[in-house]
Order: structure tokens, then C-alpha cells, then sequence
């Protein structure tokens, strides 16, 4: 290896050889890296710096590898983690006899102490974590709720990650991932598509970036609190420890 060139233009790519998985460093590289310009490709210029002196190596792969640059990236992973699992029902979870469970896409999997409430739904692939709780009445499917979360009751919960002690009650989440400790008051709406089905964009760093999927909720950091009655468009970010008051209409990210 010789130099990595970081987003080449069209038709000046070095090479046919894509960095896309994971690196290996020792220590000395390391050391580099720290003393290092803090800046957006500081990784890949020390590197190329790296190797100017030191041996260098790749280990060429020709299957597809998952990104993780970005949040929406994790439903990808998600899918990936889970179908390699069975269908399993913990001993120590309370399930109400008149929960439903449909593997038929992918399994069902209900983990230690948590609760299944009356006529629940839960559709495959689908993970509910320890001693989560699944209020009655609610459909979860497609989603994984970490540990100590709570979906309320007679809320539907589609193609969403909640990450440990987050907490939804009565609305409808879509496509979305909700940071660890955050608070949604009832009756959160989440649009997860826009009017003419095209993708989806994000504002990053104040630059719109297709999310490659025409369906896709919000994306909420840790902590934070979202009010009563709240609607949020298609792509919105809401910043960890950030307030969201009652009735509001989000329709731009949250800083």
C-alpha cells in the first residue's frame, strides 16, 4: 500500500482497490495519529504518512461489507446481526397468552424480564431486550428494543432501533432510531416518507446526504425529550439533551 486518496474524482481513482471494512494498527501508528491535524481525512493522511516508512498491508475481500458512517447505517447491521438467530423466547421473559408472533421474514426474539403485554404483535425480524416492556395493544416489527426500553401501549413500532432505557407511549414510530434515555411523551408521529417517494436526505454539517432509502424516520441522540402530540418530517436529527416542546411540528433538525 502506498497512499489513500479520499473521495478521487471520477476517472483519477489510483486504483480499483476500495477501502471499506476495518484496520489494523500498532502502536507506533497510533502515536502518529494523536499528534496528528485534527481534520475531516486526518485518519487517511496519516496513513499515507504511516506507510511512507513502515509496511503497509490489505486483505482484499470481494464480498459486500456493511458501512457504519452514518446512523442509518445501523438498520443495515441490524439485519445482518439478527438473521443469523433463531426464533427464542426467554424463560425468564412474561409473555400474555394473547400475544401474536410471526417469524415468517425473520425471528422473533424475546430476551431476559421482559414483558409482553395483552394482544401484542410482534413481527420478525424483531429483538425485545432484557426487561423491556411491550405495552398492550402495541405492534412492534422489524425493530430492536434494547435494554430497559418501553414501548408503551397501543403504540406501532416499524423498522426502529431504541437504545437502552428509551421510552415511546402511544403514537406511531416508523424508521428511526432513538438514542439511550430518551424520553418521547404520547402521541409521537413520525412521517418516514416524503410526498413524491424520493430518498431521503439528512443535513449533515450543514450538507443534505441521501440516505440511500426512500423511507426514514428521525434519528435522536441520548437524553433527550420530545413532548406530547409531537409530528416530526421525514430525515429530522434531534441533538442529545435536546427539548422538544408540546404540539410541535418538527420539520428541521434539532442542534
Amino acid at each position: 500500500m502506498l497512499i489513500i486518496v479520499k473521495k478521487p474524482k471520477k476517472g483519477q481513482e489510483p486504483s480499483n482497490i476500495k477501502v471499506d471494512s476495518i484496520y489494523l494498527f500498532n502502536t507506533d501508528f497510533v502515536n502518529l495519529l494523536e499528534k496528528a491535524k485534527k481534520t475531516e481525512y486526518s485518519l487517511e493522511e496519516t496513513i499515507t504518512n504511516f506507510v511512507k516508512h513502515n509496511h503497509g498491508a490489505w486483505i482484499e475481500n470481494n464480498s459486500e461489507v456493511s458501512s457504519l458512517k452514518y446512523p442509518w447505517h445501523l438498520f443495515n447491521l441490524f439485519s445482518q446481526f439478527i438473521s443469523r438467530e433463531n426464533t427464542h423466547f426467554s424463560e425468564n421473559a412474561i409473555v400474555s397468552d394473547t400475544a401474536i408472533f410471526d417469524d415468517t421474514n425473520g425471528p422473533v426474539i424475546v430476551d431476559d424480564g421482559a414483558r409482553i403485554g395483552d394482544f401484542v404483535k410482534l413481527v420478525g425480524p424483531c429483538y425485545i431486550g432484557r426487561n423491556c416492556l411491550v405495552g398492550d395493544y402495541s405492534f412492534v416489527r422489524g425493530s430492536s428494543l434494547e435494554e430497559g426500553s418501553i414501548v408503551g401501549a397501543k403504540t406501532e413500532v416499524v423498522r426502529c432501533i431504541m437504545f437502552e432505557k428509551s421510552s415511546l407511549h402511544f403514537g406511531y414510530m416508523a424508521d428511526s432510531i432513538i438514542g439511550h434515555g430518551t424520553k418521547i411523551g404520547a402521541g409521537l408521529i413520525t412521517a418516514n416518507k416524503r410526498l413524491d417517494r424520493n430518498n431521503v436526505r439528512v443535513k449533515v454539517k450543514e450538507q443534505l446526504i441521501d440516505s440511500g432509502s426512500n423511507t426514514l424516520g428521525i434519528i435522536v441522540g441520548e437524553k433527550a425529550n420530545i413532548g406530547i402530540r409531537t409530528s416530526t418530517m421525514p430525515g429530522i436529527t434531534i441533538a442529545t439533551n435536546a427539548k422538544v416542546l408540546p404540539n410541535s411540528t418538527v420539520n428541521r433538525n434539532i442542534k
